[in-house]
């Protein structure tokens, strides 16, 4: 939501990514501990966790070649005016 909110959606989507990945280390630090009643559940919010974490990185990676793209253009229309 956040990141669909604003223009600049990278910062949002690399601040999420280190979410993820905090997230992540809990979660294990959490089945290390035997927080969890089996492995099972461990096993279903790490899998949650790396899901969110997959998408994340398809939209950043997204965002990024868009942005690359962008910058090629403009890149080009500078150093090759039309002639009219």
């Amino acid at each position: 939501m956040r990141a669909n909110a604003r223009r600049d959606k990278a910062a949002v989507l690399l601040q999420i990514r280190e979410e993820a990945e905090e997230l992540k280390v809990l979660l294990r630090l959490c089945h290390d501990a035997h927080a969890f009643p089996n492995f099972n559940s461990f096993e279903h919010g790490i899998s949650l966790v790396t899901d969110i974490a997959r998408q994340n990185e398809g939209w950043l990676k997204s965002q990024q070649r868009g942005r690359g793209q962008n910058r090629r253009v403009i890149l080009e229309e500078i150093a090759e005016p039309s002639v009219p």
